[in-house]
């Protein structure tokens, strides 16, 4: 994309204001890092999306990306489904079946209060010994969240992606972006936005962020 319609970096990001490229630089600074990584926002605004832009820019990034989510789930399946069961099926949980890759936790939050205690203490033991045998083997965990880093004592590489609505210079870039895209699944030419669906598209509010941006656009095609 040129100037005026703003830039696409290789993660896949559009970035067309200022707020945009200080989330690539937090991006870049978390592939680099060794630590585990913290995105948050609100609903929307990409956070899988973030994560996996980290994965792919990481040593990593020829390892599995898996994405765990606790949304719905009981406290016992949440165990057993990310750190494995302990019965006598030894079935194994996300953690290991992401090994020597990324292990995405979707809505952190979602989390009950013991499984969050148990992730801590496991974040804990493979940041102490970074070289020891467990932290080699173990995938690099990204947790995404709404919220304000909430995960105590863990030292996180921070990323927080900011709303449509704080970087509406990137609106119509994203909708060029999903325009493009859609019309290809399509088999159809993308024609453009008409003057009087630009103004709309900048004067939306866009609660639901680039996620609502995106269906837009899909349904218009």
């Amino acid at each position: 994309m040129n100037d005026r319609t703003g830039t696409r970096h290789r993660t896949h990001v559009v970035a067309a204001s200022d707020a945009a490229k200080r989330m690539l630089e937090e991006i870049a600074s978390a592939a680099r890092s060794s630590l585990p990584a913290y995105i948050f926002g609100p609903a929307g605004s990409g956070r899988k999306h973030a994560a996996r832009a980290v994965h792919g820019l990481s040593t990593r990034a020829s390892g599995p990306f898996e994405v765990f989510s606790a949304r719905g789930t009981d406290e016992f399946r949440q165990q057993s489904e990310l750190f494995g069961s302990g019965d006598a099926s030894r079935t194994p949980g996300a953690i290991a079946g992401a090994r020597g890759g990324t292990l995405v936790i979707d809505d952190v939050e979602s989390l009950s209060a013991p499984v969050r205690a148990q992730l801590i203490d496991y974040l804990k033991k493979t940041s102490e010994n970074p070289s020891g045998p467990q932290a080699e083997q173990a995938p690099r965990i990204i947790v995404t969240s709404g919220l304000e880093p909430s995960l105590s004592d863990i030292r996180f590489a921070g990323i927080r992606l900011a709303s449509l609505e704080e970087r509406p210079e990137c609106t119509l870039p994203l909708a060029a972006h999903f325009l493009a895209l859609f019309a290809a699944e399509a088999g159809t030419e993308p024609i453009g936005f008409t003057a009087d669906a630009r103004r709309w598209l900048l004067e939306e509010p866009w609660h639901g962020n680039i996620r609502e941006l995106g269906e837009r656009v899909r349904q218009a095609v």
